[in-house]
């Protein structure tokens, strides 16, 4: 194969896949004056181009955020969607995260759960009357 079929191959494969191989776009840090030409090169062609007066506006869907939770340490993965607002030169102006959805779980914290004294037997409520079934 010719060294151009092959730079081809790996610009064309290189679009489809993520560099993690998984289904997922991985983090990429300091997206802040990064030209997106660099951005696709690690994430594929954007899922959603808008233009906009001074650039153009691109979103990425299934992007993984990790975070460290501050006191335990723990990581916390989301997929969120990036939202990258391009400026002319093709650089990043601004950007964020939006709709994420938290890929592990974790219990609720000792405030947040449920007390099995919450569930009254004498409940002062009542339910309705319904009519009881002929013998």
């Amino acid at each position: 194969m010719s060294g151009k079929g092959y730079l081809m191959l790996w610009m064309i494969c290189g679009a489809c896949a993520t560099s993690s191989g998984s289904a997922y776009r991985e983090e990429i840090l300091g997206l802040t004056d990064m030209s997106l030409e660099y951005i696709m090169t690690q994430w594929g062609e954007p899922d959603y181009k808008l233009p906009k007066s001074n650039g153009q506006s691109v979103k990425y869907e299934s992007v993984m955020s990790v975070d460290e939770e501050p006191l335990s340490g723990e990581l916390i993965k989301k997929i969120c969607v990036a939202n990258l607002d391009i400026n002319k030169e093709g650089l990043v102006e601004d950007w964020g995260y939006s709709d994420c959805k938290d890929l592990n779980p974790r219990p609720p914290k000792p405030s947040e759960a449920v007390d099995e004294g919450d569930f009254d037997v004498d409940d002062d409520r009542k339910l309705p009357d319904l009519p009881m079934a002929p013998d």
